[in-house]
């Protein structure tokens, strides 16, 4: 899991950066057009497929420091009344998120393999090959079910409920 840690850090980081240089771009592009009279050709597009890259890159960073949005109005009014009826609701939530994004990660890989055997373009002006950013999906998929893995791992081994990130650099 040290591997999976590392490169999901270097995923988020990859995110931040291309992040960052899309920011740099629209101020380019809006400084041009409103002082040079120029528009920079294909900047939405590439805002707007840069928004799917990075929010695959980073979501499996998100869900390692478990600084993700939840849910748990059932879990907390179980969890008050039984610890163990906590632990399973929490085990099973966990359970279901590996096994959704295992069954995300499969769909994503087939619509990608299908994508880069039928050179699919994107139907815009800059016909960007559609391939490389579905791959994005599985990929993000695939660290995410990984991800859930060790956390039910963790739950299974140490029979409680997580809270907070997991440490993943220290083998299970």
């Amino acid at each position: 899991m040290r591997r999976v840690a590392t490169v999901v850090r270097v995923m988020a980081a990859i995110g931040g950066t291309l992040l960052g240089l899309i920011m740099i771009l629209i101020t380019v592009n809006v400084i041009a057009r409103y002082f040079f009279h120029y528009d920079i050709i294909g900047v939405l597009e590439i805002t707007e497929w840069s928004l799917l890259v990075i929010t695959m890159l980073t979501a499996p960073w998100v869900l390692q420091l478990d600084k993700h949005v939840r849910v748990d109005i059932i879990t907390n009014i179980v969890g008050s009344k039984s610890p163990k009826a906590r632990y399973i609701m929490a085990l099973i939530s966990e359970s279901l998120g590996a096994l959704i994004c295992a069954v995300v990660t499969y769909e994503s890989l087939m619509v990608t393999i299908t994508q880069y055997s039928q050179h699919k373009v994107s139907m815009s002006f800059l016909s960007i090959p559609m391939g490389p950013l579905y791959m994005f999906i599985a990929l993000c998929f695939l660290f995410l079910t990984l991800i859930f893995a060790f956390r039910v791992t963790v739950m299974v081994r140490s029979r409680k409920v997580l809270t907070g990130a997991v440490d993943m650099e220290s083998s299970v």
